[in-house]
């Protein structure tokens, strides 16, 4: 068996020092085995180009491409996985409470993966670029894909044959469901090069990962089985051993102590929207760019994205553990089920996923010419919303595509304020933590007539905000104050790289180089992040109170939970000056 320490037993009385552990203790480091994991990519594309006359120049290409992704995978948990809260009184969805005398624990089992499965995705693309005259070109294209989300079902297994139509995609788009339009156009203002106006637009479609399918669809498995801890554990954990973990039917020597087991992958076949949209953005540009010296050129470019449609899993609450809703977040058919689940407040929705970007960037660039090149570029950008993206910056970088966490619970977009008095509950929308007003870019380098070639890139940037988040019925992610509340960023970040060339000829033909590239060489350590995370456990608190609205911090002093020492402090600093020598032979 596997045993972690959620929480310290150290101290507790009656425990003996031989079984006392600090917070986050493991009795070994593995405890997953990945005997298979294999994962195949197969792309043909085929396409052509014709050129004719029609109004201007026209060249014209079309084309189809395939990919198909396949997994064969094998990991899990190979035994059971303890994981204790000592001290803690259990709260959960069937038991709202249940005091204890040493606290509590959970077993895991089953928990892994077992899947080999492939999805097959078709594009079909055409576009023409239209050179209108010397001065105008017009850029007109579409794209259309289709594509299929697999079961993970086991098409051996009983509930196959009690329910083939489970074999089926779960989730499938045809081609005129990702229908992508794209429009462009370049237009050389003085006819000779020197001062070009361009802008595009277009609407472009994700093509899904198999995260959703893997954790939704009969692929991951992870039960949890949860017990108050017994005196015999309180004395020596070593006291437990390997057990069939049945929902509702625990082992005997343990059954005194049972208190409830939730399914935390309930299969979500039966709860995917069937009118589901793809994932979806729109972005336009629109730019300049002005040949200032015969070398060197100014760029100026305008940028807007934001999501049109996004795909998640919603979570609710049930009795047999979180039910996944696959959809996507605001539609009315995630709505109606809000509105018809006992564990939502009457009234309240699901919002709309929301993100949108803006930027404006000015660059000057010196292209290579008498011995050096050079550039600099500043960029304002806004990024605001409630959802980051398909890799989700609300936890930490988590690249878990259309399953993470921004809506497993009601409570998560929405304040600690509670209901006002027109009705309506406050959206935790606002600044998104990878948002950094101003960037600059710097980059140059100089070749002698004696072939050393010197250097240098860096960067300088603003922080990122930083929200105060709180843990509530076991979900993190929850910004009971709203986005940037604390009014601070990370600290304000730069860094420069350097590198040296030298080439040596040998003979005709023949070359030594030697290199030295030099990352961070000012050798700054600086945060990248901020400890946002107020606490070191989760409260819990249900939803008549998050509904009519509360005090986080009454409620942690209510419930008995600890302040995280780390809160607001700096971590994950940038890498330090590294030094990296090279040699190359050039024949």
């Amino acid at each position: 068996a596997w045993h972690y320490f959620i929480y310290t037993n150290k101290g507790m009385e009656g425990i003996p020092e031989t079984n006392q552990r600090p917070s986050y203790w493991r009795s070994h480091q593995t405890y997953y085995t990945y005997d298979k994991d294999i994962r195949v990519k197969s792309t043909a594309k085929v396409d052509g180009t014709y050129y004719f006359d029609l109004g201007g120049e026209h060249m014209f290409k079309a084309g189809v491409q395939f990919n198909r992704i396949y997994e064969d995978v094998l990991e899990g948990a190979p035994y059971d996985l303890w994981l204790y809260y000592w001290g803690q009184n259990y709260e959960g969805v069937k038991v709202p409470r249940r005091d204890t005398e040493w606290g509590y624990m959970a077993a895991y089992d089953p928990y892994g993966t077992i899947a080999e499965i492939n999805s097959d995705r078709w594009a079909l693309y055409a576009q023409d670029s239209w050179t209108v005259s010397n001065k105008l070109t017009l850029n007109f294209g579409v794209r259309a894909e289709k594509e299929n989300i697999p079961s993970y079902v086991d098409p051996d297994s009983e509930l196959a044959q009690e329910k083939p139509h489970l074999l089926e995609p779960p989730i499938s788009f045809g081609f005129m469901d990702k229908i992508a339009p794209r429009l462009g156009f370049a237009y050389d203002v003085m006819g000779d090069g020197s001062f070009k106006v361009f802008g595009s637009y277009g609407i472009y479609y994700d093509v899904m990962k198999l995260d959703m399918a893997e954790g939704s669809y009969g692929g991951f498995k992870w039960v949890a089985h949860y017990y108050e801890i017994p005196d015999a554990v309180a004395q020596d954990f070593n006291w437990l051993g390997e057990y069939d973990h049945a929902a509702g039917n625990p082992p005997s020597e343990l059954e005194p102590y049972y208190i409830e087991s939730l399914n935390w992958r309930i299969p979500s076949f039966e709860t995917t929207q069937p009118d589901m949209e793809p994932y979806s953005k729109l972005e336009y540009t629109l730019g300049l760019q002005k040949r200032i010296l015969e070398d060197m050129s100014f760029t100026a470019q305008f940028l807007h994205n934001h999501i049109i449609w996004a795909i998640e899993d919603i979570g609710v609450q049930t009795p047999a553990g979180e039910q996944y809703f696959n959809g996507n977040p605001g539609s009315e058919w995630v709505n109606e089920k809000y509105a018809n689940s006992p564990t939502i407040p009457e009234g309240v929705e699901c919002p709309r996923a929301k993100r949108s970007y803006y930027s404006v960037e000015l660059g000057f660039d010196k292209r290579f010419s008498n011995n050096w090149m050079a550039g600099v570029h500043y960029t304002w950008s806004r990024l605001w919303g409630n959802f980051s993206g398909l890799a989700s910056s609300d936890e930490h970088g988590r690249q878990d595509p259309n399953v993470e966490r921004y809506f497993d619970m009601w409570f998560l977009h929405y304040t600690a304020d509670g209901v006002g008095e027109d009705g309506e509950l406050t959206e935790s929308t606002g600044l998104l933590p990878t948002d950094r007003p101003h960037r600059f870019n710097f980059y140059g380098a100089y070749t002698f007539d004696f072939g050393m070639t010197l250097g240098f890139n860096g960067y300088a940037m603003t922080g990122t905000p930083v929200t105060t988040e709180v843990e509530i019925n076991n979900c993190d992610g929850y910004y009971p104050e709203g986005r940037n509340n604390l009014g601070m960023r990370t600290p304000f970040i730069w860094k420069g790289d350097v590198y040296a060339e030298y080439n040596l000829q040998v003979s005709e033909g023949h070359t030594l180089q030697f290199n030295l590239n030099i990352t961070n060489f000012t050798n700054n350590r600086i945060a990248q992040r901020i400890y946002n995370s107020a606490l070191l456990s989760t409260i819990y608190v249900d939803n008549e109170t998050i509904y009519n609205g509360f005090d986080w911090k009454q409620q942690v002093q209510k419930r008995g939970a600890y302040m995280d020492p780390r809160y607001k402090e700096g971590y994950r600093f940038q890498s330090p000056i590294a030094v990296r020598l090279g040699v190359k032979f050039i024949f």
